[in-house]
């Protein structure tokens, strides 16, 4: 796919969302810091943009929309897009997810407040859980 700015190269990078668009964009490596145009400094806490390039640490929570062309270049360096496409569960799983976590929180409490018997009995339902999902790092 041709780089979405020059038209002229290929283009290298896959650029969604962040750039105000709605459609995939494709940005050859030439093109990339004309796209990507950010603030020399955070409006909230006043952080520059050499201090992060110097430390890599961010001021406040509002400098990483204020350096998102800085953060995304080193985004796109490492895995080429912007769009996560990491490991999540099966479409019907989520309720399964949610309920795992429940009863993770569930049988601490109980170990906590010395409920062995009901800690075990509720790691029976974990373990059954954790079966249907799949999962087999949690059992």
């Amino acid at each position: 796919m041709r780089c979405c700015h020059c038209k002229k190269r290929e283009g290298i990078y896959e650029i969604s969302d962040f750039v105000g668009e709605q459609a995939l964009v494709m940005v050859c490596d030439e093109c990339l810091d004309y796209v990507l145009v950010g603030l020399e400094s955070c409006p909230t806490c006043g952080y520059r943009k050499e201090d992060y390039e110097r430390t890599g640490l961010m001021g406040c929570a509002d400098c990483y929309r204020a350096f998102l062309p800085l953060t995304m270049r080193e985004t796109l360096r490492l895995q080429e897009k912007t769009e996560h496409k990491g490991k999540k569960p099966e479409e019907g799983n989520f309720d399964l997810v949610e309920e795992r976590s429940l009863l993770k929180e569930r049988i601490e409490e109980c170990i906590r407040l010395r409920k062995f018997a009901k800690a075990h009995e509720l790691s029976k339902r974990l373990d059954e859980i954790n079966r249907l999902i799949g999962d087999k790092e949690d059992e």
